[in-house]
């Protein structure tokens, strides 16, 4: 079994620190040389938290861009049908009461504005990635309750249609409950530490 053993020649370094080993220092006077993949290990060794791969869609700090611009994308995409459809019936109000009444809801003076404030609420904290995965959480199983009350005449190819759709966008949301809300998002904001 083979044993790992730590180079002498890298230099103990505090977390954080950024100190290059002894055989890029002194390579020179013992007629050493070190490589570049060996300085990059060894970089990894002392600061692994600031050690990057700098590719062509890495921003300078090491957060990937193209995933910046997906998952803001992928909010964007979900949180706008829930935003519409929350502010179309906060502005219908009354209209939006007779309709559920209508299906047969009950106590519509309390599930209306419940409906609201999920849908435009949750809209918007989903958009600027606001506590993403518990209002993910919420809006997939308000998403699959919706389909179950008011998309159930599945002999009817619309109702049924719509009814996957909704599985589909449960399907979605859950992505945001296992994932987050992503790098570019108030949640990662809030998470990051101040520096006085």
């Amino acid at each position: 079994m083979a044993h790992d053993r730590v180079d002498p020649s890298i230099d103990r370094v505090e977390p954080g620190e950024h100190r290059r080993p002894r055989g890029m220092q002194r390579g020179a006077a013992r007629g050493g040389r070190w490589s570049k993949t060996r300085f990059i290990v060894a970089s990894a060794a002392a600061s692994p938290a600031r050690t990057r791969r700098v590719g062509k869609f890495n921003s300078v700090r090491g957060e990937n861009i193209v995933d910046k611009l997906i998952s803001v994308a992928a909010r964007l995409l979900m949180a706008q049908l829930f935003i519409i459809s929350g502010w179309q019936k906060l502005t219908g109000y009354s209209g939006t009461e007779g309709y559920f009444a209508q299906m047969g809801i009950p106590l519509v003076g309390v599930v209306t504005p419940l409906v609201i404030l999920v849908e435009l609420g949750g809209g918007l904290a989903l958009l600027f990635g606001f506590k993403t995965r518990w209002v993910a959480a919420v809006m997939a199983l308000f998403t699959v309750g919706s389909a179950l009350v008011a998309h159930t005449h599945l002999a009817d190819p619309s109702q049924a249609i719509n009814f996957m759709k909704n599985l589909s966008i449960a399907g979605g949301l859950l992505w945001f409950v296992r994932n987050g809300g992503g790098t570019a998002s108030v949640d990662a904001a809030m998470d990051r530490p101040s520096h006085s």
